[in-house]
């Protein structure tokens, strides 16, 4: 699934009954398009935060991009929404989600307590344990699989340029940080992270260069 959204058919969006007294929809698109259609046909202003999930299995390290909870969560990030995706670790249907659900609302009832960065996006893994055996709550960088180590040395590479587009930057940028004597020269291209938005919705194009510096100051490095 990933960050896919439906192009060549119909999106159909209809409310229902799931929560009482809550006005809902539901859509017949991806989880990006849910989001999509949120902004721009359903709501009234920007909601104060995003949620999506919770989902069936972990999303971790650089698996996140292939999935639809936490594309659903970055695309929210894009358009100025603070964002949380959940996963229970827990691919079973039949998957016990209690513990899931109360550290669900610990962590949103906290978010809710103050105002939070525009492009913040949490990811949020549960383990699939007894309620009471859960210890509380750790916070952590987000950290990539070592599938690239791995590739690098089955192809023997040495002496590389590495270039990565939007995550794929992220990507290059942490692996050229974790092994610099293996890298001569890191190419970042497109926006790299920087939610730039190339059509122009909501975000200043490419030629607004305070816009710009403030996205690479935020993604890369603190200039304090």
């Amino acid at each position: 699934m990933g960050h896919a959204i439906t192009i060549g058919a119909p999106l159909r969006l209809s409310p229902v009954n799931t929560f009482e007294g809550i006005e809902a929809y539901q859509c017949t698109g991806t989880p990006v398009d849910c989001v999509k259609l949120a902004v721009d046909k359903v709501l009234h202003r920007k909601p104060d935060l995003c949620l999506s999930g919770i989902n069936h299995g972990a999303n971790h390290s650089i698996n996140v991009i292939y999935s639809g909870t936490m594309s659903a969560a970055v695309e929210a990030a894009i358009e100025s929404i603070p964002s949380v995706g959940f996963s229970l670790l827990d691919f079973s249907i039949d998957a016990n989600f209690e513990g899931a659900k109360k550290y669900a609302r610990i962590i949103v009832e906290k978010l809710l307590k103050e105002k939070q960065d525009k492009h913040m996006v949490l990811n949020v893994n549960i383990p699939s344990v007894p309620q009471e055996h859960i210890k509380g709550i750790r916070i952590c960088r987000q950290a990539y699989a070592k599938y690239v180590e791995d590739f690098v040395e089955a192809m023997q590479l040495d002496n590389m340029i590495i270039m990565g587009n939007s995550l794929g930057g992220h990507v290059a940028l942490l692996y050229a940080l974790n092994n610099e004597s293996k890298v001569s020269k890191l190419v970042l291209t497109g926006s790299s992270g920087l939610f730039e938005n190339a059509m122009g919705g909501s975000y200043p194009r490419r030629g607004s260069y305070d816009y710009v510096k403030e996205r690479v100051e935020y993604t890369f490095y603190d200039p304090q």
